[in-house]
C-alpha cells in the first residue's frame, strides 16, 4: 500500500466513524524514507482493526448533512416539508381573423367621469380598444367569452344609446357617437353577442306590433 492509499484509507473510515479533522490531522503523520517500512506494518494494523469493527450490526445511519452519522438506535432529525409544488395552466385561444366590426365609440372613464372616444375592433372572442384608429397599440383587451353584456332601453336613468360590458375586473360603458346611434349601437351588439341581439331585436318587435294594435284599435 502506497503512502497516498494509506492516507486515504485512514481518512475514509475517519468520517465513517465520525472523528473530526483535528482527529485525522493528530493521527496523520509525516512519512520519510527512515520509518516508511515500520508506518506501513502500523497503519495496515489499524485499518484491519478499523474495518473488522464495523458489522451489519453497526452499520452507522448518515444524517442528512454530510459528514454527520448516528447510530442505529438514535432518532433521526425531522426534516422540513418540501415546499409546494406549482403547475401552471396554459390555455390556447386562437383569435378569429375575421373582424366582426370596427369604429369608434365613447367609453366612460370613471377616473375623471368623462366620456372619450376610442377606436374599437371585434375579432371573436376578444375586442381590441385603441385610442384612434391609427393607433398601432392596444390600449385594452376585453375578453368576451368571459364578460356578460348589459343592455336596457327601459331603465331611464341608463344612458341612452350605450351598454355594459362586464368582465371580472372592471366595467365599460359604451355609447354610440354614430348619426343614427340605434342603429349603431343594435350592429355593435351583434358584433359582440348575437344572441343578445336578436333577443333584442325581436323584443322591439313585439312592442311596435303591440302599440301598433292599440293606435288602429283607437281609430276605430
Amino acid at each position: 500500500m502506497t503512502e497516498r492509499e494509506r492516507y486515504l484509507a485512514k481518512k475514509y473510515i475517519s468520517l465513517i466513524l465520525g472523528r473530526t479533522e483535528k482527529d485525522i490531522s493528530e493521527t496523520s503523520t509525516v512519512f520519510n524514507g527512515n520509518h516508511e517500512s515500520e508506518m506501513e506494518s502500523s497503519d495496515i494494523t489499524d485499518v484491519s482493526s478499523m474495518t473488522s469493527s464495523l458489522s451489519p450490526s453497526s452499520a452507522l445511519l448518515p444524517d442528512t448533512h454530510p459528514g454527520v452519522v448516528r447510530g442505529p438506535n438514535e432518532p433521526r432529525a425531522a426534516q422540513p416539508p418540501s415546499p409546494p409544488l406549482f403547475c401552471a395552466e396554459l390555455e390556447e385561444i386562437r383569435v378569429s381573423p375575421a373582424v366582426s366590426r370596427r369604429g369608434p365609440l365613447q367609453v366612460y372613464e370613471e377616473h375623471t367621469q368623462t366620456w372619450l372616444k376610442r377606436w374599437l375592433v371585434v375579432r371573436r372572442p376578444y375586442v381590441f380598444v385603441y385610442r384612434d384608429a391609427k393607433d398601432s397599440v392596444e390600449r385594452s383587451l376585453i375578453n368576451l367569452a368571459r364578460s356578460q353584456i348589459e343592455y336596457s332601453d327601459e331603465d331611464p336613468h341608463d344612458t341612452p344609446h350605450s351598454f355594459r360590458v362586464v368582465t371580472q375586473h372592471r366595467t365599460y360603458l359604451l355609447r354610440s357617437v354614430a348619426k343614427e346611434p340605434a342603429s349603431d349601437l343594435y350592429e355593435w351588439l351583434y358584433a359582440m353577442n348575437p344572441l343578445l341581439a336578436g333577443q333584442i331585436r325581436s323584443t322591439q318587435s313585439r312592442r311596435r306590433h303591440i302599440s301598433g294594435g292599440r293606435s288602429l284599435s283607437v281609430c276605430h
